[in-house]
C-alpha cells in the first residue's frame, strides 16, 4: 500500500507590474537636446559680432556696434524702443541678444544636468519644475531675436535702403533651433506598460 501523496504546491501570487524602466534613449534625449541648446545659445551670442543690417554705404553693423552707437549716444543700450523710424519700432542691440543666447545656455545646462524620470505614459522625462524652468528661459531667450527680424521687417520704412545681413538671419536661426531643441528634449514619453496577461 503506498503512501498518500503531498498535495501540489499553491501556485505562485501574481506580482504587481513594476515600474517600466527608464530607457538608454529616454535618459539621452534631454542630455542630446541641452547640448545643442547650449551650441545654439554660444552661437547665438557669437552672431552679435556678425553684420546685421545690409547698408548701401557698405559698412555694415555688427549687433556689438549698435550697441556701441546706442551707448555713445546715451541711449538704452540693450534696447531701442524707435530704431526704424518714430513710434513703435523696437530693437535689441548686441548686448541684448548676448543676454538672450545666455538664457538660451542656461536652458541647454538645466537639460544637461537634469535629473531624469522613470519614463510613463504622459509624464515629462525631466522633472516638471525643471521642465518648466527650461522652456520659459529659451522662450525669453529667443525673443531679442525674433524682435529684432520681425521689427526689421515689419516697420523698417525704406526696405531698399536697409536690409537683414547674416548675423540677423544667424541669430534668429539659432534662437528658434534652442528653444525647438528645450522643446524635444523635454518630450512626452511615448512608452506603454504591457499588459500582464
Amino acid at each position: 500500500m503506498t503512501s498518500p501523496q503531498p498535495p501540489p504546491p499553491p501556485p505562485p501570487e501574481p506580482r504587481p507590474p513594476s515600474e517600466p524602466a527608464t530607457r538608454p534613449a529616454s535618459r539621452l534625449r534631454p542630455r542630446i537636446a541641452g547640448v545643442v541648446t547650449v551650441l545654439a545659445g554660444i552661437g547665438m551670442i557669437l552672431s552679435c559680432w556678425l553684420p546685421w543690417l545690409d547698408l548701401i554705404s557698405g559698412d555694415d553693423p555688427s549687433g556689438w556696434d549698435v550697441y556701441d552707437m546706442a551707448r555713445q549716444a546715451g541711449q538704452n543700450s540693450f534696447l531701442i524702443g524707435e530704431f526704424f523710424r518714430s513710434g513703435f519700432s523696437p530693437f535689441f542691440t548686441g548686448l541684448g541678444v548676448a543676454i538672450g543666447g545666455g538664457l538660451i545656455v542656461t536652458a541647454g545646462l538645466v537639460m544637461v544636468f537634469s535629473p531624469t524620470v522613470p519614463p510613463r505614459p504622459g509624464k515629462l522625462i525631466i522633472p516638471d519644475g525643471l521642465a518648466a524652468i527650461a522652456i520659459i528661459t529659451a522662450f525669453f531667450g529667443a525673443v531679442p531675436p525674433f524682435t529684432d527680424y520681425f521689427s526689421l521687417t515689419m516697420t523698417n520704412p525704406t526696405p531698399a535702403m536697409l536690409s537683414a545681413a547674416a548675423g540677423l538671419g544667424v541669430m534668429m536661426i539659432l534662437g528658434a533651433v534652442g528653444v525647438l531643441a528645450v522643446v524635444a528634449g523635454i518630450g512626452v514619453a511615448r512608452t506603454k506598460r504591457r499588459k500582464q496577461g
